[in-house]
C-alpha cells in the first residue's frame, strides 16, 4: 500500500483498528507483502520467527 493511498486516521480510529500488537503486526505484514510473504532470497513461501 502506498502511502497516498492510506487513509488518515484520528486517534479514536487508530486505537479501534489497532486495538493489540497482532492487529499492527497484521495491518504491516499486509503493507510488505501484499500476495502473501515471499522471502526476496530464494522467493520461499515459508518464513520462521528467530
Amino acid at each position: 500500500m502506498r502511502l497516498a493511498e492510506q487513509q488518515a486516521l484520528n486517534w479514536l480510529e487508530f486505537q479501534q483498528k489497532f486495538s493489540s500488537e497482532e492487529d499492527c503486526r497484521n495491518h504491516l505484514y499486509k503493507i510488505r507483502w501484499p500476495d502473501g510473504f515471499r522471502c526476496p532470497m530464494c522467493n520461499h513461501k515459508r518464513a520462521y520467527k528467530i
